[in-house]
């Protein structure tokens, strides 16, 4: 299989290694590909040193990889993998964070965003949202934020007799303890993200967090097609969310859309979690039964069967694959998705159990960062 994107290390550098049978595997993962990813399996099981590893090596193999860590969910060492590799960190909480759109029209597009964030579905609330966006512009304002936004709506409820249903219920939404300095505005010359980073949420309000990750989301996809329909395009975005099973998955929400449309303008998503319970499998796995990559650590027993009933149509091949996932020590994971075996041209799609391993090596020279992962053993159908 071509290889792409030849880079350079010095000295020490962690890897993972993933065993089967000691044979090698490389994930296929050309740009016709989709390269999302689901991670899944409880806590201690290894989801985080396999996440922090491979955002790491994506990073070094010239991709731009964002972590947004919705509440101190990753530690210091697994943070610095992706800080060593040129990641930045921004404390949304301390910091704050601009999200910054090149025209009104995907200014304007935010306003859905933010509805859906704050759990309404109502157009009601979109429009409320649009026409104190348009006021903002009217008023000349390039760039704004939540506080102006709710300040405005407190204008408007004191001018109409304590304003409309809707104006009043967002404002009380967005009026939480310590409004953010989340900022929103139009810019040229300047483009969203231009490096990988850290996204430090733990100093948000709970309202806040849904905001600023689907806001963030929205971003990279308005500037991922400016620069598809540029010709700009480069090697591509990875996007981490971590437990992310709270937030809006299905295909009309942000995160659906860059499942969905995210292949095509190079933006990928990687999913982690600990749960798979309720409406919500159905809702994500069916979008990565089409492409993309599926990564199942120990998991509960009814989530076990859940996973089971998604790979296998008999019986006795989901009773091995449910009894396995129920008993897989840390480290080890059932995976699914595109990949080659070493020694062989073929690509399969077949899963794989497979046991991941710290490997730390001097390099002087690297292929793509999956060069060094290492395949897994088959269940027998």
């Amino acid at each position: 299989m071509k290889q792409e994107g030849l880079h350079y290390m010095k000295g020490m550098r962690e890897m993972v290694k993933i065993l089967c049978e000691g044979k090698k595997i490389k994930l296929k993962l050309e740009d016709n590909e989709k390269k999302s990813m689901l991670i899944t399996g409880q806590s201690r099981m290894g989801k985080t040193f396999f996440a922090s590893n491979l955002a790491a090596m994506l990073a070094e193999d010239g991709y731009l990889v964002h972590l947004i860590d919705l509440g101190e969910k990753w530690g210091k060492e697994d943070k610095k993998r992706l800080l060593d590799a040129g990641a930045v960190m921004q404390k949304a909480g301390s910091d704050g964070i601009n999200f910054v759109f090149r025209s009104a029209k995907e200014l304007m597009g935010a306003t859905r965003i933010i509805a859906n964030a704050v759990c309404f579905q109502s157009e009601n609330v979109n429009a409320v949202l649009q026409n104190t966006f348009r006021q903002l512009m009217d008023n000349g304002c390039n760039m704004w934020g939540m506080s102006d936004i709710v300040e405005i709506l407190e204008e408007k409820m004191k001018a109409n007799n304590n304003g409309n249903e809707w104006e009043v219920k967002l404002h009380d939404r967005l009026n939480s303890f310590g409004i953010p300095n989340i900022n929103l505005g139009t810019d040229t010359d300047q483009s969203f993200s231009g490096v990988s980073s850290i996204l430090e949420l733990s100093g948000l309000d709970d309202t806040y967090v849904p905001i600023a990750t689907y806001l963030f989301l929205f971003s990279l996809l308005c500037q991922q097609k400016r620069r598809w329909k540029n010709g700009s395009m480069k090697k591509g975005v990875f996007v981490i969310i971590d437990e992310f099973q709270n937030l809006e998955c299905d295909r009309k929400s942000i995160i659906g859309k860059c499942l969905t449309e995210g292949q095509k303008y190079k933006l990928n998503i990687i999913l982690i979690t600990q749960f798979l319970n309720g409406g919500f499998p159905d809702s994500v796995i069916s979008q990565f039964k089409q492409g993309g990559y599926r990564f199942h650590f120990r998991l509960t027993e009814e989530e076990a069967a859940i996973v089971s009933r998604q790979i296998a149509y008999k019986q006795e091949v989901r009773k091995e694959i449910y009894q396995k996932l129920t008993f897989l020590p840390p480290g080890c994971c059932l995976m699914l998705g595109l990949h080659s075996v070493e020694n062989r041209r073929d690509v399969s799609e077949q899963f794989r159990f497979v046991k991941i391993e710290e490997e730390v090596k001097i390099q002087s020279k690297c292929t793509n960062p999956f060069a060094n992962y290492y395949g897994g053993k088959k269940v027998k159908k």
